[in-house]
């Protein structure tokens, strides 16, 4: 098990990616998505002596903003003959994420997908292997997928 992401592309069923197969890219540490912050509400009511009154959640329920992270890659460098150069994976990688939305399964959790948006942020490219990052922002809640990935 590689930790791997399996994407699909809001909108386009049939574009699907798994990070690892597509790319040989593999998480530096196993990827989650960060929690999502509560939208906290507060009203200044002149003569409290206690400071703002805390209304967060009361009447509309709790409410949450997007959650937003980073997930960080290994990318094997060129090491088999139909391997492809670290500058064509960093341009593919680009170019089919950079701004998109995506349906994104984490392989640990097959049965909860989140809509997010994706965008690489940076390419660092040492000797042996190179790093790529990609920010997500994602709907606060998890989707059901009871069959398991790529059934958005």
């Amino acid at each position: 098990m590689y930790h791997s992401l399996y994407l699909q592309k809001v909108g386009e069923p049939t574009v699907r990616i798994n990070t690892y197969n597509e790319w040989k890219i593999v998480p530096s540490s196993r990827p989650l998505l960060n929690p999502p912050p509560v939208k906290e509400e507060y009203v200044d009511i002149p003569g409290r002596q206690n400071g703002p009154l805390d209304l967060t959640g009361t009447l509309t329920g709790l409410r949450y903003g997007k959650r937003t992270g980073s997930w960080e890659f290994y990318v094997l460098n060129r090491n088999q003959p139909n391997d492809w150069d670290w500058y064509d994976k960093f341009s593919d990688i680009q170019n089919r994420l950079n701004g998109y939305f995506y349906n994104v399964w984490l392989e640990d959790d097959p049965l909860h997908y989140y809509v997010c948006k994706l965008t690489v942020n940076s390419w660092q490219s040492p000797k042996d292997y190179s790093r790529v990052t990609i920010n997500y922002e994602a709907d606060p809640i998890a989707k059901d997928s009871p069959g398991g990935y790529y059934h958005a």
